[in-house]
């Protein structure tokens, strides 16, 4: 049973001269004011959409920048993210700065999702033809409900705006980053898949974590969770990828997890064929793929009590889209650890900060889909 999928089909460009080109055709129209919300952080991508935005908008262009504020940053660090903050601000000459608390300052709980919802509750989208995210520089605890709250202000309002998603990608500047996990595991705020995914009645699990280079522990400690403790285990690996090896080289360093002996603790018993493979370039492909998967667990468990699939977003910006997608379409539940800061192997950034970036483009809603108001 294959139902029916909000963004099939969907607009979207993931070559950078197509980005470019729907860039200057669509927010070239003289009269369209666009509202593009975007992180202010150290990651060198934190300015690039707004750049190359700026240049084709001008003055059109407004801007609210999100800068999320950890305990204890690193000073290099936030050096950096004020040298990016400035460029925004330098970029946009009208614009407005949020400042995001991602940790209670009472009990350390992770608060990012209800401090954005928050925030941007004042925030006069109306006023706008297109609303802009772009989730170079945004965590996940962040931009997705961000996007969450967007998308349902649109719908409940009745609002007629454009909504986009856009990102400067690069696996080789995410590779320069490494976060801190914090010590507690949650879901995202907004995605709990229908008030949790506990209940009356039991539905199978189906665990999809995305795969990413140091995110052993992390991803372990999320299986362990009593928000997963999932039946099934499905972890998803990019691939076709640019480096054809990239694939390969993620199962290697997860080898423990994989097939790990009995007794090990590690043992997340999965081999080859549990397995799920997304075209890294692609957020459609990873939202395609979580999708279908949905839809064949649903036939296969009808009679069951159901099946529920919990994602773990911790690859790169470009499948975290994908997944972003499917939870949005689905009311899929997302469990994380969030991040209590980071730490940038600088000199490597250096080298790939100037490099032309790799623009993608999702359109979420508007002019181009038919009415998805209820009625």
């Amino acid at each position: 049973m294959i139902r029916d999928r909000k963004w099939d089909p969907c607009v979207y460009h993931l070559d950078t001269d197509e980005v470019r080109n729907f860039a200057s055709v669509h927010f070239g129209e003289s009269g369209r004011k666009c509202l593009l919300i975007c992180g202010a952080g150290f990651d060198p991508r934190s300015y690039k959409v707004c750049e190359f935005l700026s240049e084709i908008m001008g003055d059109r262009l407004e801007g609210y920048f999100i800068r999320e504020e950890r305990p204890n940053p690193d000073s290099s660090l936030l050096n950096r993210a004020n040298q990016n903050h400035e460029n925004l601000r330098r970029l946009v000459s009208s614009s407005n700065s949020i400042y995001i608390e991602i940790f209670s300052s009472d009990d350390g709980a992770p608060i990012a999702g209800q401090s954005t919802v928050r925030s941007m509750e004042s925030v006069p989208i109306h006023e706008y033809h297109d609303l802009v995210v772009d989730l170079s520089a945004l965590s996940v605890g962040v931009s997705f409900p961000l996007v969450r709250y967007l998308q349902q202000k649109l719908e409940s309002d009745r609002l007629a705006i454009n909504l986009h998603i856009m990102v400067a990608a690069s696996n080789r500047i995410d590779r320069t980053i490494t976060s801190e996990p914090s010590d507690r595991v949650a879901y995202v705020r907004g995605f709990d898949g229908q008030g949790g995914i506990t209940g009356l009645s039991p539905k199978a699990k189906l665990w999809l974590p995305q795969l990413a280079n140091g995110k052993n522990d992390v991803l372990e400690r999320i299986r362990q969770h009593d928000l997963v403790n999932a039946d099934d285990i499905c972890p998803i690996l990019p691939f076709p990828s640019a480096d054809p090896r990239r694939a390969d080289d993620l199962a290697e360093s997860f080898l423990a997890e994989f097939a790990g002996p009995a007794e090990f603790s590690r043992d997340w018993g999965i081999d080859g064929k549990d397995i799920v493979y997304v075209d890294e370039s692609n957020p459609l492909d990873v939202y395609r793929t979580i999708l279908g998967i949905d839809d064949e667990r649903q036939r296969i468990f009808e009679e069951l009590g159901g099946s529920v699939q919990i994602l773990s977003p911790t690859g790169s910006r470009l499948l975290s889209i994908g997944a972003l997608m499917a939870a949005l379409d689905r009311n899929l539940p997302v469990v994380y650890v969030e991040s209590m800061g980071y730490s940038l192997d600088s000199e490597t950034a250096e080298e790939v900060s100037d490099l032309e970036p790799h623009f993608v483009h999702v359109w979420l809603e508007g002019d181009v889909y038919p009415p998805r108001h209820h009625p």
